[in-house]
Parts: C-alpha cells; structure tokens; sequence
C-alpha cells in the first residue's frame, strides 16, 4: 500500500489448471435422462453411470470420454492404436460388425450394459468387402452384405 492507502500490490495470478479428460463430464446428459425419461430408461442410465464412474480411472489414463446410448458405453471412431490400448484395458470375449468404414467391437458387460467401440478402425491387412447372398425363400431372394475380411492377424 501506498501513503493514499491504495494498494499498489502487484499479485499475480497462477495459470489455470487444465483437468485431464474427465468422463464424469459425460454424466450430465444421463442426469438429463433420468429426470426426463422413464423408470426404464433412468435405469439404463444409472447402470451406465456407476459402471463409467468404476472405470474412470481407466477412462481417464485412455485421455478418452465414453459416450452413453441406450444400454451402450461407447468409445467412439477409435485409431487401430486406441482400440489395441482399449483391449488391453477392458479385456474379454467381443463380437465384431462391419460398420461405416470400420467396425463395431462389442462386449456384454453384465446387467444388460454392453461395451461398445463403435465405428473402430479395422485391423491392419483387413478390407470391407462386399458380397451378394441368397436367402432361401419362396420366391428365392438376395441381398447385398459386407464382410470383414483379413489376410492374417485380425484380432
């Protein structure tokens, strides 16, 4: 303070601190969701949110946000080298689908969660390749599918 009493202080400021990714930030739209929805729903919701909250640490050391749809948790569009670090951390037994350009992974987790990397990049050396099949019907019919299809090493 000067003689005027004015404080003539300089006081600086310490940087903000940046928090890491936290998917705790993700469960403001499941409260949405259970004050806006039904029992059934708001269910689905509380499910999803106590399994995120059980891993955030390991969504957190991923530097990855899980997105909440229906009974899903999903990581979504992951590189290859995100969805290898996601096997690592969530291991188990996944169904794979062609989707888009790339491929869902899906786990059951239990109390009618599942796991969902959606949209994921393909192993390297697989392709999406498109086929015709018959289905057997009167009159016979056919239909367009894709297929993942991998020269060695897909997981």
């Amino acid at each position: 303070m000067d003689n005027a009493g004015v404080n003539t202080e300089t006081q600086i400021l310490e940087e903000p601190v940046v928090p890491a990714v936290d998917p705790i930030a993700v469960l403001n739209a499941e409260i949405d969701c259970v004050l806006l929805n039904g029992k059934e729903v708001a269910n689905q919701a509380l499910m999803r949110v106590m399994w995120i909250q059980e891993h955030r640490n390991d969504f957190i050391a991923m530097g990855m946000v899980p997105a909440g749809y229906s009974n899903f948790i999903d990581l979504d569009n992951l590189t290859r080298e995100q969805v290898v670090k996601a096997l690592q951390i969530f291991p188990g037994k996944y169904t794979k689908t062609k989707q888009d350009s790339g491929m869902h992974y899906e786990r059951d987790l239990g109390n009618g969660l599942t796991l969902r990397f959606y949209n994921a990049a393909l192993p390297p050396g697989c392709k999406l390749v498109e086929k015709t099949v018959e289905i057997p019907a009167q009159p016979a019919t056919t239909r367009k599918v894709f297929e993942i299809q991998c020269g060695g090493g897909d997981e």
